[in-house]
């Protein structure tokens, strides 16, 4: 009886019918799958908030863009206002070398004034 079925070429239709068949399960299996990961993912709270996070990531673009421009705007007058505190800094040593010298000189006018009376003092005692 095979052999009758394999001369007309029967087995050939009942083997590809089972394979038909197994590929529709698998189409019907892989489809089921799908349309579960789809359904779960419509229920994904995260996915509904998904716009929101759109526009929140777009503000922070605008405001990310908007503080360029003002660091634009202000990057001379930092930039000035460095330069000044260089200024600064070069005006405070400069004031803290002249008050160093001025106390130096102050130190030196005292003993000279000390002197000088210790000089009017032998000279008072040699004249009187």
């Amino acid at each position: 009886m095979e052999s009758i079925d394999e001369l007309l070429g029967i087995n050939k239709l009942e083997l590809a019918r089972k394979e038909i068949g197994s590929l529709t399960n698998r189409v019907r299996d892989r489809t089921e799958e799908r349309k579960k990961t789809i359904s779960q993912l419509g229920q994904d709270a995260s996915l509904a908030l998904l716009p929101t996070h759109e526009q929140e990531i777009n503000n922070m673009e605008l405001s990310k863009q908007e503080n360029q421009r003002k660091l634009q705007q202000i990057q001379p007058e930092l930039e000035a206002v460095s330069s000044q505190l260089q200024q600064l800094h070069k005006t405070e040593q400069e004031l803290a070398r002249l008050e160093s010298s001025s106390r130096e000189l102050e130190g030196a006018i005292n003993a000279l004034n000390r002197q000088i009376e210790h000089i009017k003092g032998r000279l008072g005692a040699a004249v009187g």
